[in-house]
């Protein structure tokens, strides 16, 4: 009997010890209540801007649009290295350099700055800076995995990336289109949230 006891706390404590991560699939409602639209079983690096990296598994996009609002109200903010902005996994670092790091010489608000409007946002799940503006690369997934249906949106609506361009413009994408175009233009914005 003594024997047994031993057994079972024993086993008690290694299944205290196991993860039993919930796995999802895109369309999915993720844990911060957007739709599930990138998987990657292996994983890919969320770098957050401040120096933090975190292997992450799944992207969700908000379920709403943030509204309308300019990429910035200055176009004179330049991410360092350009071709790194495009890639999954680039969006977080993007929008915090983007909002806060000084790289814009005006005020940024959630009127006036997409990535200020995605790093803001919060479910009942989530905080402020759990959720940014996608890269490039990661917008094309939401507008490529998910059907327009699934979005409530229309093939006409243009959506804000956090990828730029050397000549002052940022990457912008409606369904299966992408276009560069001037910050200051009004476009929608959708936040997403790497977990």
């Amino acid at each position: 009997m003594k024997a047994m006891k031993k057994v079972i706390l024993f086993m008690l404590a290694l299944a205290g010890t196991l993860s039993f991560a919930k796995e999802y699939k895109i369309g999915d409602m993720g844990p911060g209540g957007g739709i599930v639209f990138y998987v990657s079983k292996s994983g890919f690096e969320v770098d957050d801007g401040m120096g933090s990296v975190e292997t992450c598994h799944y992207l969700e996009v908000s379920k709403e649009d943030l509204g309308q609002t300019t990429w910035t109200p200055s176009p004179a903010v330049f991410l360092e290295d350009l071709d790194e902005t495009y890639a999954i996994g680039s969006g977080k670092a993007n929008t915090f350099l983007i909002a806060y790091a000084g790289l814009c010489p005006e005020e940024v608000t959630v009127e006036n700055c997409a990535a200020y409007a995605c790093f803001e946002y919060r479910t009942k799940t989530t905080k402020p800076g759990d959720w940014f503006l996608p890269s490039s690369d990661e917008l094309k997934l939401v507008f490529t995995n998910l059907s327009l249906e699934q979005l409530n949106v229309t093939s006409k609506e243009f959506y804000w990336s956090s990828s730029e361009e050397s000549d002052g413009s940022a990457w912008a994408r409606k369904n299966k289109t992408s276009t560069v175009d001037a910050k200051g233009k009004r476009f929608n914005v959708r936040a997403v949230h790497a977990f």
